[in-house]
């Protein structure tokens, strides 16, 4: 399955919070994030879809879950 990429907290602020600000690079694909929620003390699970212009983020309950969403999104294209 694994065709998407894992990214960190420090890569999503920087290319997902302003995308395009800087003008030189705009991540497309999969993308799977999880950091640490110091307000809700939990760990939030990320599923970003940046394919097709328009970014799609789904906050997971757990790591299966965004798995399953990045799975969908990739058998969306193959059909």
């Amino acid at each position: 399955m694994k065709s998407y990429k894992v990214i960190d907290t420090k890569f999503f602020n920087v290319h997902f919070t302003y995308p395009g600000k800087d003008g030189k690079y705009k991540p497309e694909g999969l993308f799977y994030c999880a950091y640490e929620d110091d307000y809700e003390n939990r760990l939030v699970h990320l599923a970003i879809d940046s394919r097709k212009g328009n970014l799609l983020v789904y906050e997971c309950i757990d790591k299966e879950e965004a798995e399953r969403w990045l799975e969908e999104w990739m058998n969306e294209v193959e059909t």
